[in-house]
């Protein structure tokens, strides 16, 4: 009990390190969703004077600055003004809005008298609470191994940056765990709780609005990996009565539920069009896309500005390697096979939906998009290794341990030489803009 105390003290110290240690508005998409969570907490009259405060405290944070672009206070009235927002404004628009801004709103709203600064930050610590239940739901899951080395591969240091800042893949990479979690527990011994646990991710997913279209997805996939025919026909009558019983509250009720359900195939609607139409377009290969992607997922922090040397990169990706041989070539039973293939067949298909929306219309996109299928990329890592050493070095916590300390270097390498010399020392912004 006391070694998993500490392991996850030492999360969250890293969740608290980098929610405070960056400054406001240098994770991505920050301005946006922090202005839309306050949209929902103040009257439309007072969105410009909400405005000109986010202003002061990007101005005093030197946003401009490490973003790129050039500032002159006096050229900036409102949000919509700064050309990297690509014109956002506070509005009460509600195709913008999705689960985590109402509950973000809902639990930082009796603090609503405060500063916004204490209010970004507030928001900030929501989401190290839901990133860290994330890691102690895979502390459960390998409460066989050391806490130590659970927490030190649990520590991607971009993960951890995108887990303390105000972003919807939190609550997205949330219900991902949660999911992965359900799903796996019930593939030997499903229950009928699994089956609704399952369905209630599946039909809130949506509201969760980026990619909830994609759990459908992986249900179906799953379904076809791991489950009889007897329990498919089974469990699908008990599933098409909700999607039936879903059909009616929307025919019912289409004022409020026609968006969630829109936003559920919102994917295959809007796949052939721009994912950004206002966006300068800027040619792009699938190479230059899949190598940002790759980095992006471990250590890219800032606005996609920041990274470390390639040599760190490439390190990360002998330790996948390794864990692909772990799993296919060393695997101790085909239930861990099939979750190999899975994980793969997912990653896959993300980086092909990924490609569709963002990559074949020039626009960069970014790790983050990856983090619901965290639980797997985990789950992954720690069997691969485990198989690999246990089987070649004789020793099971060999590479899982080389694995977690060099998690816990590269956090160090970006605390102490990286975010506090860029965001704190004036070393200006290595780009023209972005």
């Amino acid at each position: 009990m006391k070694d998993k105390i500490i392991a996850s003290l030492f999360v969250l110290i890293l969740l608290f390190v980098y929610a405070f240690l960056i400054p406001p508005f240098q994770n991505p998409d920050e301005v946006q969703h922090f202005g839309t969570i306050l949209s929902l907490i103040y009257p439309e009259e007072t969105y410009p004077a909400l405005e000109k405060d986010i202003l002061n405290i990007m101005e005093n944070s030197y946003w401009h600055r490490l973003i790129g672009e050039p500032y002159l206070r006096i050229e900036y009235k409102s949000l919509k003004d700064i050309r990297f927002l690509r014109n956002y404004r506070i509005s009460k628009n509600y195709s913008n809005i999705s689960v985590f801004h109402w509950l973000y709103s809902l639990l930082i709203s009796p603090f609503k008298d405060k500063s916004l600064l204490f209010l970004f930050y507030a928001s900030r610590l929501i989401s190290v609470f839901f990133t860290f239940s994330i890691f102690l739901l895979i502390l459960i899951v390998f409460k066989n191994y050391s806490p130590f080395i659970v927490s030190g591969v649990f520590a991607v240091p971009q993960f951890l940056i995108i887990g303390s800042s105000v972003n919807y893949e939190v609550l997205f990479t949330f219900f991902g765990a949660i999911f992965f979690l359900s799903f796996f527990s019930s593939v030997k011994r499903i229950k009928y709780y699994h089956f609704f646990l399952f369905v209630f991710i599946l039909l809130t997913a949506p509201f969760v609005k980026k990619g909830g279209w994609i759990f459908w997805i992986i249900f179906a996939f799953g379904v076809l990996l791991f489950y009889s025919f007897k329990k498919i026909i089974r469990y699908s009558l008990v599933f098409s009565g909700f999607v039936i019983s879903l059909l009616w509250v929307v025919y019912l009720y289409p004022e409020r539920f026609y968006l969630p359900v829109k936003n559920l195939f919102y994917f295959l609607v809007k796949y052939s069009n721009s994912a950004n139409s206002s966006a300068k377009v800027v040619k792009i290969g699938m190479d230059k896309f899949i190598i940002l992607n790759f980095k992006s997922f471990f250590a890219k922090f800032g606005w996609m500005s920041f990274g470390v040397h390639n040599i760190f990169y490439i390190l990360y990706f002998v330790f996948i390697i390794l864990s692909l041989v772990g799993i296919f070539f060393f695997f101790k039973n085909k239930d861990e096979f099939k979750t190999g293939v899975f994980t793969i067949l997912l990653f896959s298909l993300n980086t092909y939906a990924v490609w569709i929306w963002y990559g074949s219309h020039g626009v960069y996109a970014q790790g983050r998009y990856y983090y619901y299928l965290y639980f797997l990329f985990v789950c992954f890592i720690v069997k691969g290794l485990d198989n690999l050493s246990t089987s070649v070095f004789k020793n099971k916590n060999l590479l899982l341990s080389a694995f977690a300390l060099y998690n816990i270097i590269i956090n160090l390498y970006i605390i102490f030489l990286k975010i506090i010399p860029i965001f704190y020392i004036k070393i200006s912004s290595p780009h023209a803009g972005l």
